[in-house]
């Protein structure tokens, strides 16, 4: 009883909060821990994996119901990559793909295996959930299939900066493998950029110089961004508090010292400034207020130099550019598109201290994949393994998934010649995210939803200054550690 009113408590909170971020076989019941000391399994495993006389494994006709996250215009690609999946392993493994919006996943899928009713075999989610879902007994770990099958996944061929996460903090185990990293990323206007000298600025105060320089002999607003929507909220102010040094939770108790630490209070304090020097300088640099489609407007008008908008609207962004500017490309390959339109990351845009080691670091999100607790067949587990290790390790995958505005996370592919070659992921998805070891995610605390509804909060508060800066984020910090004391309860 107390486990499901735990479960209650943290998927109503869930609920509650995640309305704040609008995107993109059985096993066993045992309450025993894993790692940490603990021995207890709560999955359990069946059946046998047969192999040929080379001991590779042969799979014949074994479904996977794999349920996404992934629900945005980036949909269509992953449908076409599971499609391709499904045609190199006809009558071995087929994938069943279910899409769920970000809004209602993590309630949906838990109670789907709490449940063990239309439950997936195998998630697609953001890195961000899955602590929870591990801490609830919903997953299990990927080494038993692994060991039996002898399918390799190495985790050290992954960017460290995700698969630090992958055992959401139980020792010795995989529950979860990185398979991209997005975040917010920045098109720049290439022509009016070369009238500027045609380098794009590193360091917090270059890009003051340079967008002064620009709004005074323009007299537009460089920078066109869109501060209504929460992926604004969500991305690019926790990348302004990330690179000022703020700690985003204790990983032990999970509660924020936002306010309560002198040192984090004041990274806090300066990620602010950083962004109120886009937006409080004359002329101005950026606004808050704006809105996408005014964002959008004044890129296309030429009247922005930059503009910050989500990776997987690329090519629609990108058409629409070249179409109202009466500009012939044939497609985003096109060499002529480099002629109109570069890429840049967030980094170093906010560090008021250039020379500080979490300068560059970029706030985003990962997909990851995740076995369900309801899987018991080992043959089905070895065939997950098959398919991660595919969508993960293959360079064809990697460009198609790259095209839709996700970096590889495979270390291998994405530092390949095969994949730099390709035209679109060198001309913006790899200067979108700059060194991906620089990347950072939520991490492994059951408490992301309040997390970022806390930010969202606080964020609010510092666009409509009703508040001290310091009474929001005193504010925010009690939010967040309020509600994991309920839950905690």
């Amino acid at each position: 009883m107390k486990k499901l009113l735990k479960l209650l408590a943290l998927l109503l909170i869930t609920v509650l909060t995640a309305t704040a971020f609008v995107a993109c076989g059985g096993g066993g019941d045992d309450d025993g821990d894993v790692g940490n000391g603990g021995n207890g399994e709560w999955w359990s495993t069946s059946g046998e994996i047969r192999k040929d006389a080379s001991g590779k494994v042969v799979f014949e006709d074994v479904d996977i119901d794999l349920t996404t996250i992934v629900s945005g215009s980036d949909k269509a690609a992953l449908e076409n990559i599971v499609a391709s999946f499904n045609a190199e392993y006809r009558n071995k493994i087929r994938i069943n793909m279910t899409v769920v919006g970000e809004g209602s996943y993590d309630s949906t899928v838990a109670s789907q295996i709490t449940n063990k009713s239309n439950a997936p075999d195998l998630l697609m989610c953001h890195q961000r959930s899955l602590k929870s879902f591990a801490d609830l007994k919903l997953l299990q770990p990927y080494n038993e299939a692994l060991e039996k099958s002898g399918i390799s996944i190495n985790l050290s061929e992954y960017s460290q900066g995700l698969a630090q996460y992958s055992n959401l903090g139980y020792t010795n185990y995989t529950f979860g493998i990185p398979a991209d990293a997005q975040a917010c990323v920045v098109l720049v206007n290439k022509k009016l950029l070369d009238e500027f000298g045609g380098v794009i600025p590193t360091t917090h105060q270059g890009m003051l110089d340079l967008c002064k320089t620009f709004a005074n002999k323009k007299g537009t607003t460089p920078i066109a961004w869109s501060s209504e929507d929460d992926f604004f909220a969500n991305y690019v102010f926790n990348t302004a508090l990330l690179q000022n040094g703020v700690k985003m939770y204790d990983e032990t108790t999970y509660k924020a010292d936002w306010y309560s630490n002198a040192t984090n209070r004041q990274a806090v304090l300066n990620g602010i400034k950083s962004l109120r020097d886009y937006t409080q300088n004359s002329p101005k640099l950026a606004v808050f207020g704006s809105s996408e489609s005014t964002s959008y407007t004044a890129f296309n008008n030429n009247e922005a130099l930059f503009l910050v908008c989500m990776p997987w609207n690329l090519t629609d962004i990108a058409n629409t550019y070249f179409e109202e500017n009466d500009i012939s490309i044939s497609s985003l390959s096109d060499a002529k598109v480099a002629e109109y339109l570069t890429a840049t990351s967030l980094s170093g845009w906010f560090a008021l201290d250039a020379n500080a080691s979490c300068a560059n670091q970029i706030y985003g999100d990962s997909h990851f994949f995740a076995i369900s607790k309801t899987v018991t067949n080992i043959e089905v587990k070895a065939a997950i393994c098959e398919f991660v290790k595919w969508y993960t390790q293959t360079l064809n995958v990697a460009i198609d998934w790259g095209k839709a505005g996700h970096i590889s996370a495979y270390t291998p592919v994405a530092t390949s010649q095969g994949y730099l070659s390709d035209a679109v992921i060198s001309n913006f998805v790899v200067p979108f995210y700059g060194d991906i070891s620089n990347f950072r995610s939520m991490g492994i605390t059951p408490f992301q939803a309040e997390v970022l509804a806390a930010r969202t909060g606080l964020f609010a508060n510092i666009k409509s200054g009703t508040n001290s800066d310091e009474n929001s984020i005193k504010a925010a910090q009690d939010q967040l550690n309020n509600a994991i004391d309920f839950a905690q309860m």
